[in-house]
């Protein structure tokens, strides 16, 4: 009877394959190709081509073979998808118990695109989005049973993966991907391997990565591990080598409950970056963070940077991990770190609490104290201590960030608040106040690298600025990427030797440019009013500012150690500049200026005074003469009044329009002060208008009315004031001999008898200017 049966059996599967051998042998698939199109068209509204014939087979499984195929994005006909060839294989008796067995799925030259547009939608929303026919599970009851399916294993090769973020400006890809798993059902332990090149534009990363592990599998609990797990990844970031390793004997994720566990996790990465090598190192133990339970052993992570100029050591620790999946609490986060910079060394060491909210994904220190010190020679204290507290919040799916940051320094307070929106080009907000500020007691002022050529410039002094080295590099490419808004307010402020009160300055920076616009303040008596702009295109700077009522002395004394005026006035500056270096710039400056004080003096020489000791050269010995002195600084000449404008171009102020008043003296002139080459030659028209008389009762009242050249010239460091002696005394000569002439031939009454005249026979005209020339030379 059994024999029978088993007959009957083989007979009726025969008559099956049969059937089927026939189906496939007299029946062509491809004839299905538009209506499978036109399926996909109407579900989706996407475009399916299959660009060559199907070829289907039935023994031993029944097997389908694609050729190349593409799939468009939605209403459009661009490619969203696409392989050059696909082959999967079904098992045929296991079908008549719903169990699907499919022997191996092998895709070839898989090449899709997601898109992430600005909005933050997706290209692929309308294949993921939930299906609104479908009925949800009642509440409290079971979802439906998965299908029962094994899968022999998934082959991928030659793969290529884009995801383009457009909002972030970003553009990923794994190219030459290989996928091989094992054997994969509901529930399975398969070993999966993966190879690829990987690539980004921001940061630029160009990589090979290989990660392989054993895969744990269960689709009912939607839980996910991997044991053994082990990666590498070798390439670069941002064009410089990065070398990046991870291992673990297992990790662990539950989607349903966001559940995680890590177990023996270590991973290191190798590299450089800017120029300067990186070290960091991540260890976990132990971490177990369940639905209704989290608990873990310390988290160590310790990084370093090397690099020629600097040198940063540090850790951060995670210890007493509590809670729950949803909400975790971590009762300490220690960050110990060491910046040496040269000689300057700054230690920082922080502590506080954390919360983390896995499922709004959020986190925040609700509060963070610690120190940071500063170990500098050049400190006037040697050492600053900064205590800092405030508090930190993330909020990861809004790409939020906000913080709080509180300070004392010096007697200063200082309260900071930054706020930043979107991660991959972040928009930083900030506000910052302060009581008092002054950055040359933490950072002076580095002294000029001095050419042997050159003539030494004195040490800043009072906290003002050396010159710059020439050679000094400007680089304002982070302009580029800097998206930053704020504004800062200060009630004493000094910077380079300059002393500010009541600052207030408004920041914006985008695109490219920085503004810093209305700057407004109170300065040395006055105020100023100004804007600033930098732009990383060209490497631009730009100036317009105006300075009223200020007291010039101080300010020149401050901003650059010079003691050339005083007064009170108004100055405007309106110049722009480009350049890669200090030099550059200086050399690159254009624009004007324009000056007027009141109640001052030029510093460096007493006109009045020198032209009193010139007495002696007023004869005919001293005609042709000319002196040169250094300035010094104990001497000046006072004036009433006094303004000029100047023209800069190519980092040379011209200046024509110098008008200068005293009760004795008036003074034009016109030169040149060359500001890229540190020099000054300018000369100066003195015009006497009044009586000058010292105090040895000395007088020159022959010089009233005439006009003496005074020049100004040389370095800045060591200026000479030089009087054209020989100018004056022609001067003279051209001044008396017209005041003579005028009393003489003009027949104005004269107190002595000229010479060869009687009071009967008037002197002749001749006679009048021979005796004038005499009574000029001291005849």
């Amino acid at each position: 009877m059994l024999k029978k049966l088993l007959i009957g059996i083989g007979v009726l599967v025969g008559v099956v394959v049969l059937a089927l051998v026939a189906v496939v042998s007299l029946v062509d698939v491809n004839q299905y190709k538009p209506q499978i199109e036109q399926a996909v068209k109407e579900k989706t509204g996407r475009t399916l081509r299959i660009e060559g014939p199907l070829k289907l087979s039935v023994f031993p499984r029944l097997g389908i073979e694609l050729p190349r195929t593409t799939l468009s994005n939605l209403g459009a006909d661009r490619t969203a998808a696409a392989l050059q060839s696909a082959r999967v294989s079904v098992a045929l008796v296991p079908l008549l118990s719903k169990r699907i067995e499919i022997d191996r799925i092998h895709i070839d030259g898989l090449a899709a695109t997601i898109e992430r547009r600005k909005d933050g939608s997706t290209n692929i929303d309308d294949l993921i989005k939930p299906d609104p026919k479908a009925r949800p599970a009642p509440p409290g009851g079971k979802a439906a049973p998965l299908p029962q399916f094994e899968i022999g294993g998934v082959e991928l090769s030659n793969a290529d993966l884009t995801y383009n973020d457009l909002a972030a400006g970003n553009t990923m890809r794994l190219h030459q991907l290989n996928l091989k798993t094992g054997r994969l059902a509901p529930q399975t332990r398969s070993a999966v391997s993966l190879s690829s090149q990987i690539s980004a534009t921001r940061p630029t990363l160009a990589a090979k990565i290989d990660a392989k592990g054993d895969l744990d599998v269960d689709l009912e609990r939607s839980a996910y591990a991997v044991g053994g797990f082990d990666l590498a990844l070798k390439g670069t970031l941002d064009k410089q080598p990065l070398d990046v390793t991870a291992k673990a004997s297992r990790l662990a994720f539950d989607a349903a409950s966001g559940g995680l566990r890590v177990a023996d996790l270590r991973a290191q990465a190798r590299g450089r970056v800017t120029g300067e090598d990186f070290d960091a190192d991540v260890t976990a133990p132990k971490l177990d963070i369940a639905a209704d339970k989290a608990s873990g052993e310390r988290v160590l992570a310790k990084f370093k940077l090397s690099g020629a100029a600097r040198q940063l050591n540090g850790q951060l620790a995670l210890d007493g991990v509590s809670g729950q999946a949803k909400q975790v609490s971590i009762a300490k986060v220690a960050l110990d770190a060491t910046l040496q910079q040269g000689p300057r060394k700054t230690v920082a060491a922080l502590t506080g609490s954390a919360r983390a909210n896995t499922e709004a994904q959020t986190f925040s220190l609700p509060q963070f104290a610690g120190t940071v010190s500063l170990d500098d020679p050049s400190l006037p204290q040697k050492t600053l201590k900064l205590p800092l507290n405030g508090t930190v919040d993330v909020d990861a799916k809004k790409e939020t960030a906000a913080a709080r940051i509180a300070t004392t320094a010096e007697g200063s307070k200082f309260d900071a608040k930054v706020n930043v929106a979107g991660f991959a080009t972040p928009r930083i907000g900030f506000d910052l106040a302060a009581d008092k500020l002054n950055l040359d007691t933490w950072f002076p002022p580095e002294k000029a690298a001095r050419n042997a050529s050159a003539t030494p410039a004195p040490a800043a002094k009072g906290g003002g600025v050396a010159p710059a080295p020439a050679d000094a590099p400007v680089d304002l490419s982070a302009l580029k990427t800097l998206n930053l808004s704020g504004e800062a307010r200060i009630g004493q402020f000094q910077a380079r030797g300059i002393k500010l009160s009541n600052l207030r300055a408004p920041v914006k920076a985008a695109n490219g440019r920085l503004d810093v616009a209305p700057l407004t303040a109170q300065l040395y008596g006055g105020t100023v009013t100004a804007s600033v702009n930098a732009q990383a295109a060209g490497n631009r700077v730009g100036l317009d500012a105006n300075l009223a009522n200020v007291q010039i002395e101080p300010l020149m004394k401050d901003a650059v150690d010079k003691d050339l005026l005083e007064g009170r006035g108004n100055v405007k500056l309106v110049v722009t500049t480009a350049g890669a270096s200090v030099d550059g710039m200086k050399r690159a400056l254009a624009g004007n200026a324009a000056l007027q004080l009141r109640d001052g003096a030029v510093k460096g020489i007493n006109i009045a005074q020198k032209l009193r000791d010139a007495q002696s050269l007023l004869s005919v010995a001293g005609v042709g003469k000319s002196t040169s002195h250094e300035a010094n600084a104990a001497e000046k000449t006072d004036f009433s009044e006094l303004s000029a404008t100047f023209a800069i171009k190519d980092g040379v102020a011209t200046n024509s329009d110098l008008d200068a008043k005293s009760p004795l003296l008036r003074l034009g002139g016109a030169g040149k002060i060359d500001i890229g080459a540190g020099r000054m030659d300018y000369v100066a028209r003195v015009s006497v208008v009044g009586t000058l008389k010292g105090q040895d009762g000395r007088t020159i009242d022959q010089l009233r009315g005439a006009t003496i050249p005074v020049r100004v010239a040389g370095p800045f460091e060591k200026l000479s004031y030089g009087i054209d002696y020989s100018g004056a005394a022609q001067e003279a000569l051209k001044s008396k001999l017209n005041e003579q002439l005028q009393r003489q031939l003009g027949g104005g009454s004269q107190s002595t008898p000229q010479s060869g005249a009687t009071p009967d026979k008037p002197a002749s005209s001749r006679d009048r200017a021979k005796d004038l020339l005499k009574g000029l030379l001291g005849r």
